[in-house]
């Protein structure tokens, strides 16, 4: 039987465009087969929700040629069209794949809305993806697994004025070099390396342009970048093997990422590193993958400085969903999807087998319109 299934992309954060290409990609994979229907919805920067024939052409976001397309929502699982004034019901949803990077997709919004309408979610959880996408609630759980992480400081826009004296303290005692993040934001956006106090005051206005909080870890000069993938298939979770992006800068830019010319990706894959080395990543990166009963692909990025590891930061939708860390060509990526989609389907029925409590009795102890107590 044919499933209907969404590609959400787009977003309502910096990382819009990036998200684009991850969609475009995930639903051209998608259509490739006979079982399922697609169902591309854009997410515009202000929310609103489109789709069309032409959805899955870029030119359309060069411009803001998208406005033209039908705006929809989301109600009982069932996606309604705009017409007019009005909208009109279309099909029955059954499952979703979110590749919305950032603010409004990879935070859990997107989770929520599906969870809300009973769609299944090919992507993680509404809880694992607030969870990482705030870089301090992800320290704060990785100490709790007694995972190694970087030392860092942290503070929330509201209180910079008033304590800022103090915080900048606790940055002279962590040690210059030092790299300040906005807490809750990807793509290296906002990120920039401090090698001393001259202008870390500027740097972190900056960093409040595109966040409400900021975290500052020690910057490790010597180093080397690890990533590493994992998804859940109907066999069990399956980690990748690592990866390391090369860099000529202090830190992997936003241009080096998605704007040169990806043919000539600086990584190194599988990365040059020992089996035990490969195995600590692999099993840190499974451990925070199934502490949260997770789902979807995800991919954590670690360190390594001076022989020891540190976890870095989990993407729960990354760029691309790391097809690459995977597969040897695009084509059998779609494979891996339609496990994923299995997987989320069987969640998902076993989910809503649950007992959903009601008339439990509580409303009949209210007092009735004449002061009296039912029994």
């Amino acid at each position: 039987m044919s499933k209907n299934i969404i590609v959400f992309f787009g977003g309502m954060s910096c990382e819009n465009e990036v998200s684009i290409i991850t969609g475009v990609m995930t639903a051209n994979l998608l259509k490739q087969t006979k079982r399922l229907q697609v169902f591309p919805i854009y997410i515009a920067q202000k929310g609103q929700f489109y789709t069309g024939k032409n959805i899955l052409q870029i030119e359309n976001y060069k411009t803001d040629a998208y406005l033209d397309f039908t705006e929809v929502y989301l109600q009982n699982g069932y996606i309604w069209y705009k017409k007019g004034k009005h909208f009109t019901q279309g099909e029955r949803i059954d499952a979703a794949i979110n590749c919305c990077h950032g603010t409004g997709g990879e935070d859990g919004m997107v989770s929520a809305i599906l969870h809300a309408n009973a769609i299944a979610n090919l992507s993680p959880s509404m809880l694992a993806s607030s969870v990482y996408m705030d870089k301090l609630t992800t320290k704060i759980f990785a100490e709790g697994l007694q995972i190694p992480i970087l030392p860092y400081v942290t503070i929330r826009e509201e209180d910079f004025i008033k304590a800022k004296d103090k915080f900048f303290q606790k940055i002279e005692e962590l040690g210059y070099p030092v790299i300040l993040k906005p807490n809750c934001l990807g793509s290296s956006i906002g990120i920039q390396v401090l090698l001393d106090k001259k202008h870390v005051d500027e740097a972190c206005q900056q960093a409040f342009a595109y966040d409400s909080s900021i975290i500052v870890e020690k910057y490790l000069v010597e180093k080397r970048e690890l990533n590493c993938a994992c998804y859940r298939s109907s066999q069990g979770v399956v980690t990748s093997m690592c990866e390391e992006p090369m860099s000529n800068a202090s830190i992997l830019t936003f241009t080096e990422k998605y704007l040169e010319n990806q043919k000539d990706s600086k990584r190194i894959f599988p990365a040059n590193i020992d089996a035990e080395l490969q195995k600590e990543v692999q099993s840190i990166t499974k451990k925070l993958y199934q502490k949260l009963d997770m789902c979807g692909v995800v991919r954590a990025d670690f360190i390594i400085s001076n022989g020891q590891l540190f976890f870095n930061e989990m993407n729960t939708v990354p760029g691309s969903l790391a097809w690459y860390l995977f597969c040897s060509k695009l084509e059998d990526f779609q494979y891996i999807l339609l496990d994923m989609l299995e997987v989320a389907l069987d969640r998902h029925k076993k989910r809503n087998n649950k007992i959903l409590l009601r008339n439990s009795g509580i409303l009949e102890c209210i007092p009735n319109m004449h002061g009296g107590i039912k029994k």
